[in-house]
């Protein structure tokens, strides 16, 4: 019975990265203890004119790495937007951001033949919208040149029914 709850209270804190907070704080306030910090994009995404923060979480001994978004107040704290835990995982690369849009990209195949898989998200006013999926296959031809482009696959938000980016599922 002790290891049942023990069980369902780790998955319930796994669900709740996907619940959007209001409180105001600094980033390391809202991480869970057992989450690492793995990266963070300081960036205006929300066009305010103060830095707000994407952070990439890695949770030891599992793919899953969480994401963060945090809006930027004047204090020097944050309001967390929200997160999600479906958007990256082993295979995370890099916090890529233009004006209001910012892409989580992942990596995935071999050293000759992989793919980028990028999620890319927009902010409007105060929300935070999903707006496409890229599947971009590339292969090695020569090792001397850039990988070369194979194919491109891309889903828009209405493919996915036009989620936040608390409700994005992959």
């Amino acid at each position: 019975m002790r290891f049942c709850l023990i069980i369902l209270f780790a998955i319930g804190s796994i669900c709740c990265f996907a619940q959007e907070q209001n409180n105001q704080g600094h980033i390391e306030d809202f991480i869970p203890s057992e989450l690492e910090i793995l990266d963070t994009n300081e960036s205006d995404i929300n066009e305010d004119g103060t830095p707000d923060a994407i952070v990439v979480c890695y949770i030891d001994g599992s793919d899953v790495r969480p994401v963060f978004v945090f809006f930027g107040i004047d204090n020097g704290k944050y309001i967390l937007k929200g997160s999600n835990d479906n958007i990256a995982d082993e295979h995370y690369v890099n916090i890529a951001v233009t004006r209001n849009y910012f892409t989580i990209e992942n990596r995935a195949g071999t050293q000759a033949n992989y793919s980028m898989l990028n999620h890319t998200f927009k902010v409007v006013k105060n929300d935070i919208l999903f707006h496409r999926y890229d599947d971009i296959v590339y292969e090695v031809i020569d090792w001397d040149e850039e990988p070369e482009m194979n194919h491109m696959t891309t889903i828009r938000a209405a493919e996915f029914g036009n989620p936040t980016f608390i409700t994005y599922r992959k």
